[in-house]
Order: C-alpha cells, then sequence, then structure tokens
C-alpha cells in the first residue's frame, strides 16, 4: 500500500516476460474482494488475465497461452476451455505461486 498497491503497477515499458505480467494479473485478481465466492474470484481472474493479452506484445506469451485467451475474450467460460495436451512451458506453475 506504501507504494499505491498492485493496481497502480504499470509494466507496459518494463522488460519483465509473459509469465511476470500473467503473475501480476494473477496477484491483482486474488487481492480483490472475493464477492460472492469461487466463481467471482474467477470471473475476476478471466478479466486480468484478458486485460493483461495487451501488454505481451514482445514478451514471448506462448501459443497456448494466447489461444485461451483468445476464447477466454470470445467469452467462452473458463471452466469450458479444453485441456491442450500439447500445451507446454512454466506459465501455469509461475502463475500458480501466488
Amino acid at each position: 500500500q506504501n507504494h499505491g498497491g498492485l493496481e497502480n503497477i504499470k509494466v507496459r515499458h518494463w522488460p519483465v516476460s509473459d509469465d511476470t505480467i500473467m503473475h501480476l494479473a494473477t496477484a491483482e485478481s486474488i487481492s480483490m474482494p472475493i464477492g460472492t465466492g469461487f466463481e467471482d474470484l474467477m470471473a475476476k481472474t478471466v478479466r486480468k488475465y484478458i486485460e493483461c493479452m495487451n501488454h505481451m506484445e514482445g514478451r514471448g506469451a506462448g501459443v497456448t497461452t494466447i489461444q485461451q485467451c483468445k476464447l477466454l475474450r470470445k467469452g467462452l467460460g473458463w471452466h469450458n476451455i479444453p485441456f491442450n495436451p500439447r500445451g507446454g512451458g512454466c506459465g501455469a506453475s509461475v502463475r500458480a505461486a501466488c
């Protein structure tokens, strides 16, 4: 709070990875008041993930991340996005660190 809180961190021009951007999006969503419970939390997380994709240029976001976030942007519910057995990388592990 002394530095303005998570919502005031602007990473557009920072030299950070796609995983860092999504980690911050996860941190922002879980630090918000939950409201009505798990579904509300997931809706906030989806909004943050869609929003953070605007900051991915030149950061090396993976094909799976980009494709899955496009599905979220189109309105497909987070629980309806199919598992991609060919997806790889460590992004999920990085975001789970929150």
